[in-house]
């Protein structure tokens, strides 16, 4: 693996428009991604496989950078599989023990493996997307921000991208109009009592139902990504440029870790409060959600669904719960927060636990398999990337996932957004309607404030 030391105008805490000549560059398939302190910015995959409205397709790396498509005819899920366990990369001089450090990014949509409805605006957009980075930048052992490549010449193409110092901000994104919902309220209000319906009759205990936003745009919107980053300082999340659009990413929600030992943790969140800015306000809110039995309750069904999905791959007598009902508080919010852990069994592969407990059961609800027929008749908009999974596997067994809450989606010249809840027995209409705008508000006033010219005519 060759290391080359970027330019000095990009610091150690270097922020994300750094990079921006290097993310505008859609055709290069750039994905950048925060784990947690530490964060990748991977270019050039070797190779991709992606599912998309016309067909199931292998994208090749090209000598001249360009890529070309091939069509398959495979079990995705497997092919993918196959591929990435076919791939060795040397490995980087100190190791790099934590962290991306080559191998597998890309996203699953929610909608991987299930068609919308017709009643549903329709998002085109790849619902499968996993590409091989072997050419990425990330922090060094001493904390520099390096570039490796195991290619020397799409190393030293990349590094000469870099040598030019971007420009102080870039203007060219822009919203043409405010968000609008996708969902009225009277729709959600309908879409909730056919819910509530449908956990008395006891088809299941927990539905999440979630609605959608959008606004038209212009550009490209690297900055509109870069803003939302530093109002949320989300520990997961994502910016991806691809041909097909962008994603961007600030997901508080960890889906799987896994290390390479073999050790598996799952973090679903279940219960919001909002911020208040008076300390003693806020406590209260905290305290409220500590205590609260509905939002207990809800976190505990989730955690019992995803032992549940653990368990198929796990060890024997593996799996455990070491934290349950943890408060964790975000710029906007506090969120109720459990881990589940488990030791993968010898005989799986890290992907085959992440397609198979896809999705997340802290967005569908439970029974899982049950919960997700019931979005898929009640909600008015395909969720896309929303509540799918982004993220990486590492050629070394390491890997996160998130779960894509607080991600929004530009495809063309349209921007998505969503927001969603868990519903229960005892939910109150009106709380869990609010709910939806205490978890996107903050993140479309941003948008809307910032990159939003209103007409004055």
């Amino acid at each position: 693996m060759f290391a080359f030391s970027l330019p000095a105008h990009v610091s150690t805490h270097l922020p994300f428009l750094a990079f921006s000549p290097l993310l505008q560059q859609a055709a290069w398939w750039p994905m950048w991604l925060k784990d947690a302190d530490a964060w990748c910015l991977a270019v050039l995959p070797k190779w991709l496989v992606v599912e998309h409205d016309d067909g199931c397709y292998q994208w090749l790396r090209q000598a001249d950078l360009s890529y070309r498509k091939v069509k398959l005819d495979t079990e995705l899920a497997s092919h993918v599989i196959r591929l990435s366990s076919q791939e060795v990369l040397p490995t980087i001089t100190p190791t790099c023990t934590e962290g991306f450090s080559g191998g597998l990014m890309g996203w699953l949509g929610y909608d991987y493996q299930q068609q919308p409805a017709a009643h549903q605006e329709l998002v085109s957009f790849p619902v499968l997307c996993f590409g091989f980075y072997d050419t990425f930048i990330r922090p060094n052992h001493h904390n520099q921000p390096t570039l490796y490549s195991a290619e020397a010449r799409i190393g030293q193409t990349v590094l000469a991208i870099l040598s030019t110092p971007p420009p102080s901000a870039h203007t060219d994104f822009r919203l043409d109009s405010a968000f609008v919902p996708l969902m009225s309220r009277a729709q959600y209000e309908h879409a909730f009592d056919k819910v509530e319906g449908y956990l008395r009759s006891g088809d299941c205990y927990q539905v999440n139902l979630a609605q959608g936003f959008k606004a038209s745009c212009q550009g490209v919107a690297i900055s509109a990504f870069d803003a939302l980053l530093k109002l949320s300082q989300a520990p997961f999340a994502c910016y991806s440029h691809s041909p097909y659009g962008e994603i961007l990413s600030v997901s508080p929600e960890l889906f799987l870790a896994f290390q390479a030992d073999g050790t598996v943790l799952t973090r679903p969140i279940k219960g919001t409060r909002p911020r208040h800015d008076t300390p003693e306000l806020d406590e209260a809110q905290r305290h409220d959600l500590a205590t609260h039995p509905k939002d207990k309750a809800e976190n505990l069904m989730i955690v019992d669904l995803l032992r549940n999905d653990l368990a198929k791959h796990a060890r024997i007598g593996s799996v455990q719960v070491p934290t349950l009902f943890k408060v964790e508080s975000f710029p906007q919010v506090h969120h109720l927060i459990s881990t589940i852990r488990c030791q993968l069994a010898e005989d799986t592969h890290p992907l085959t636990l992440l397609f198979d407990a896809f999705p997340g059961g802290s967005i569908t609800g439970a029974p899982k398999k049950r919960a997700m027929e019931i979005i898929q008749e009640l909600e008015n908009c395909q969720r896309s990337i929303y509540c799918g999974s982004i993220g990486y596997l590492s050629t070394g067994g390491r890997g996160r996932w998130n779960i894509a809450i607080r991600t929004l989606l530009r495809v063309n010249h349209t921007i998505y957004a969503w927001a969603g809840g868990g519903i229960v027995a005892d939910s109150v209409c009106e709380s869990e309607y609010q709910e939806c705008f205490n978890k996107i508000g903050a993140i479309l006033r941003c948008l809307e404030d910032t990159f939003w010219v209103k007409d004055k005519h």
